[in-house]
């Protein structure tokens, strides 16, 4: 006659081929879902509410300004005003100007340049590609760093760089940052310019670098984490039926996860990416919490399926509420306002629900079936660490008044430390200073006028508004405020223009340049 324990416990005990079958199931529909479904994307637009003010800020400044995203090019070397770089850097603008994910490209062969004639004024090339045989380098060179706008923006205040800018159409995806910076180094490869190319910057390269590093980051770490998970396992179980079912515990959590996140349309962010390595690290803890309470009911004597129901109800309730404090935390995020953040904690979430499912609801009946063979009865890590907790256990109920004394210590010296955390939001901070990135953002920093720009936006209240000269003025003198602040390199507005044209009207003398 079956024990009352026994009896009670196999209700609650799936066939193991029932098992088998859901956890086929989970994984061949989410590896399809994934599959065929999964976007990998980490633009800008999405860590910000669609309904924000900022997103409706721009939503209508773009209604009337152009894109203020950028992909920097910069060329160094001793030729740079000669008339041969000057065709090559040509064919790179004229080559991106016919992508079609391009708006428009800044070159010194393309930029504008206004000078004085006779009868008033006219705008020309501030290079042109058809006279490159006329100029000398010399002349090439005084009229770059001489005109108005190109230093600073597309050659190096000291003639030591050539830039030229591209300026996107509006980008919604990673993948199209990532095509159009690709686009961008096969011109330049087609030119002949690789060994003169010393940086390509921008905040599209930014993105594309965010998404290279999201597709390299899942690939090597999750596998690492995973490996970690088996190699742990291995150690402490030292039976391969063990360790291949927790394997395959890890696989399901993981792939249901992330095919419900697809299947919900959620892009797969570099947020989205910590996911699969916290989930698989969860299942790792959640399925050794399972496997010491199994080799002590193998060392008690018992045999399958009792050992295995008996472990399951030794470390059942505490992994419960360990699951649903844990669960308790993640969803915290949602309340966030940043989207990624909010999938983030809603994925996560309901994948540490699906471990407890798994880990003991769906592991349990495999290892009855498959976990045949004998533990090993020996000196095992499980009897270190017993060894260890009962220790520790011991230790601090004996000198209770000690420890609390010592944590609070503790607590108390780590918050100086705490309260010099710094909060970090510039996005080309978050590569390390050898990343190709970071090399280029500096030297564009350093030759040109960065890559980062502020826009300052003023809306008159009637047509015409600024065509009153007070007016004007009075944003000339903003500007200049502007110029003097520490974080600005330089400024560009709608005064500049008109000082130029009013220049150009007085045969091109410099005081009249206002």
């Amino acid at each position: 006659m079956a024990s009352p324990l026994l009896s009670r416990a196999k209700r609650f005990l799936l066939p193991w081929r029932v098992a088998a079958a859901i956890i086929a199931l989970i994984n061949l529909l989410s590896l399809y879902v994934i599959a065929t479904h999964i976007e990998f994307n980490n633009a800008p637009e999405l860590y910000f509410p669609a309904d924000s003010p900022a997103v409706n800020l721009a939503k209508s400044l773009r209604k009337e300004f152009p894109e203020d995203e950028t992909l920097v090019a910069v060329f160094g070397g001793n030729n740079l005003f000669t008339a041969d770089f000057m065709a090559r850097q040509n064919q790179v603008a004229q080559t991106m100007a016919k992508d079609p994910l391009v708006d428009r490209v800044f070159a010194v062969t393309t930029m504008d340049h206004i000078t004085g004639t006779e009868d008033g004024f006219q705008v020309e090339p501030l290079i042109d590609p058809n006279k490159l045989g006329e100029m000398q380098p010399s002349e090439m060179r005084d009229r770059i760093l001489n005109d108005r706008f190109a230093p600073g923006l597309l050659a190096a205040k000291d003639g030591s760089a050539i830039a030229v800018v591209v300026r996107p159409k509006r980008l919604t995806e990673s993948r199209q940052r990532q095509e159009l910076e690709s686009a961008l180094y096969q011109a330049i490869k087609n030119a002949g310019l690789q060994g003169q190319t010393i940086a390509v910057s921008g905040t599209v390269a930014l993105d594309s670098a965010e998404l290279r590093s999201m597709l390299v980051d899942t690939t090597a770490l999750l596998p690492m984490v995973m490996g970690l998970g088996v190699v742990l396992m291995l150690w402490v179980v030292g039976r391969p039926a063990p360790v291949i079912i927790g394997t395959i515990a890890m696989s399901t959590v993981i792939t249901f996860t992330v095919g419900l996140s697809v299947l919900m349309g959620k892009p797969y962010t570099l947020v989205s990416a910590m996911v699969p390595p916290l989930l698989s690290a969860y299942t790792t803890t959640a399925l050794i919490h399972l496997y010491a309470a199994l080799a002590r009911a193998r060392q008690a004597g018992l045999k399958r399926p009792r050992r295995v129901l008996r472990a399951r109800d030794d470390v059942h309730v505490a992994s419960l509420f360990n699951v649903l404090t844990t669960m308790a935390g993640i969803s915290g995020l949602y309340f966030t306002s940043i989207p990624p953040i909010q999938n983030y904690a809603m994925i996560g979430a309901v994948g540490v629900a699906v471990i407890y499912v798994v880990v003991f609801h769906l592991v349990p009946p495999l290892l009855v079936q498959f976990d045949a063979g004998p533990w090993p009865t020996h000196r095992t890590v499980f009897s270190y660490t017993d060894k260890i907790a009962f220790a520790v256990s011991k230790f601090s109920m004996r000198y209770a008044g000690w420890v609390v004394t010592a944590m609070a210590l503790v607590v108390a010296l780590a918050i100086p430390l705490a309260l010099r955390v710094q909060a970090e939001s510039d996005l080309f901070k978050f590569f390390p200073e050898s990343h190709p990135l970071t090399h280029s953002t500096e030297v564009t920093e350093d030759k040109l006028s960065g890559v980062i720009g502020l826009e300052v936006v003023f809306d008159g209240k009637k047509r015409d508004a600024f065509k009153d000269v007070d007016r004007l003025k009075a944003l000339k003198d903003f500007q200049n405020w502007l110029d003097k602040l520490p974080g600005v390199d330089r400024t560009f507005s709608m005064m500049d223009l008109v000082e130029e044209m009013n220049r150009a009207f007085h045969d091109n003398e410099a005081q009249y340049r206002r």
